[in-house]
């Protein structure tokens, strides 16, 4: 009767290994990204929005295209579509999550909550939603041999 049940329980084991190595297993297409969230760890800063390594809550970095392995015991995830830039268009990035600018400055550096000096040419990124908002602005052209003045309609 042994000799029976040891096969059964190499078949189960096998099974079961197989059942969870799949189970985490997540395909990124090409069009989206995807988030992840750490459902253990300490507690971050209530000053902060993106968690670090070590602590619960919303990771900063994205993954991209491909399978990724991903303990679902350890991690949730959200898929989150791409941001796309068209052409004659830039992006404007607002960070959600970092210190302030030191000073008086109004544009922020990597690193630095607000609103980026850097902005998004056209094209396709893979940005975290929870980290960056960005709004689609029309792009300005001067052309060579012409000049550009920015006024401040503010004032």
């Amino acid at each position: 009767m042994s000799k029976q049940i040891i096969p059964a329980v190499i078949t189960v084991v096998l099974f079961l290994s197989t059942l969870g190595l799949f189970a985490g297993l997540v395909y990124v297409g090409p069009h989206e990204a995807l988030v992840l969230v750490a459902k253990f760890g300490g507690n971050k800063p209530p000053d902060r929005v993106l968690a670090e390594a070590g602590e619960r809550g919303i990771r900063r970095e994205v993954l991209g295209v491909g399978y990724h392995w991903i303990l679902p015991v350890i991690y949730e995830y959200e898929r989150v579509p791409v941001v796309v830039i068209p052409p004659n268009k830039i992006g404007v990035a607002t960070a959600l999550d970092g210190i302030k600018p030191e000073g008086n400055r109004f544009l922020a550096e990597d690193g630095e909550i607000g609103i980026r000096r850097k902005v998004l040419g056209p094209g396709t990124y893979r940005l975290n939603p929870r980290h960056f908002k960005i709004s689609l602005e029309d792009q300005t052209i001067i052309e060579t041999g012409t000049v550009g003045v920015l006024v401040d309609r503010q004032a």
